[in-house]
């Protein structure tokens, strides 16, 4: 179930494929090294649960911290500009339905501190298709803003197209991080889908007219 009400076609997935959120991973890696991030940066993650578990995930599998924003509540702009001057987050990841004043917020970094605004990288992801022209417009157009299921799609193909020997030259950029724990990572995905479903069984379908 879409849960949005506003009838408009969603892009949301409804479970988290544990496996393939594992088999990204070396993508996801260079791609995430590519953006600029190293071992010891913090990421600031404001996204729905399951896309926040795949950059949970590879943020883990470079040693990067990743800060995760409850989005059962949707956080003000004050505080998201507060927090992101305060974390000096290497990338930004964002749901456009939980931040729409993105604008306003990088606005406000930017006059906070803009040495911190000037090496943040920001990650949209739109949890539902514009219907209209106008809202098109509204899509973050310029380089520091990355669309996040396009670059998922992109990382990926883009890895896949890799000679071996430089997939290896570029992973070994992270050989000292530490191992992930595939436990704790499968028990987080698990409990993201179980989550998912409780909250599909709060939708149901609307009753069809009497005869």
């Amino acid at each position: 179930a879409n849960g949005e009400g506003n009838g408009q076609p969603s892009l949301r997935r409804s479970m988290v494929p544990s496996e393939a959120i594992q088999s990204r991973t070396p993508a996801m890696k260079v791609a995430l090294k590519q953006l600029g991030l190293a071992p010891g940066d913090s990421v600031l993650v404001v996204l729905h649960s399951i896309e926040a578990a795949e950059v949970e995930t590879w943020c883990s599998a470079c040693g990067a911290k990743a800060v995760y924003v409850d989005s059962s509540v949707v956080p003000s702009t004050d505080f998201i500009k507060d927090y992101v001057l305060s974390l000096k987050p290497k990338l930004v990841f964002y749901d456009t339905s939980l931040i729409p004043d993105f604008v306003k917020i990088e606005e406000g970094v930017s006059r906070g501190s803009a040495d911190t605004a000037s090496k943040i990288t920001w990650i949209f992801a739109a949890s539902t298709v514009p219907q209209k022209a106008w809202e098109l417009d509204q899509t973050p157009k310029h380089i520091k803003h990355v669309c996040y299921f396009d670059w998922c799609q992109e990382s990926s193909e883009k890895f896949d197209r890799m000679p071996s020997s430089k997939r290896t030259e570029e992973l070994v950029f992270f050989e000292n991080t530490p191992k992930q724990d595939e436990n704790m990572i499968e028990a987080l995905v698990n409990n993201v889908n179980q989550n998912v479903q409780s909250l599909s069984k709060l939708f149901t379908p609307a009753p069809g007219k009497p005869a």
